[in-house]
């Protein structure tokens, strides 16, 4: 504790981590589970399996009508389109949930 005295700044460090335990703390589960989800889309290879799973579905309905084969939609997808809606609306849910957890240390 001395040492801590004459030390402002390890204090202030200690103070923080102690802060950021305590709000650890009270996370809940689902809580936890929107920052790790949160965290996964924000990484560079989410934007790549989205927009590599947006392709797929593209030429997949392309190649399924053009091998004779009923397709899942035709163009424009709207199903694509729907599915897109939603996925942006649940990822800005999240993202606004995380934000708010975050300022609670504010």
């Amino acid at each position: 504790m001395v040492e801590t005295m004459n030390n402002p700044e390890e204090a202030t460090v200690d103070q923080l981590a102690k802060l950021y335990d305590r709000h650890d703390q009270r996370t809940t589960r689902v809580q936890r589970f929107a920052n790790r989800v949160t965290v996964a889309l924000g990484k560079p290879v989410s934007l790549v399996v989205i927009f590599g799973l947006a392709i797929a579905w593209i030429i997949g309905n392309y190649i399924a009508r053009a091998a004779g084969s009923t397709a899942l939609e035709e163009f424009p997808f709207p199903d694509l389109g729907f599915i897109a809606t939603i996925a942006a609306l649940l990822v800005a849910l999240l993202i606004l949930t995380t934000q708010r957890h975050e300022e609670e240390l504010a």
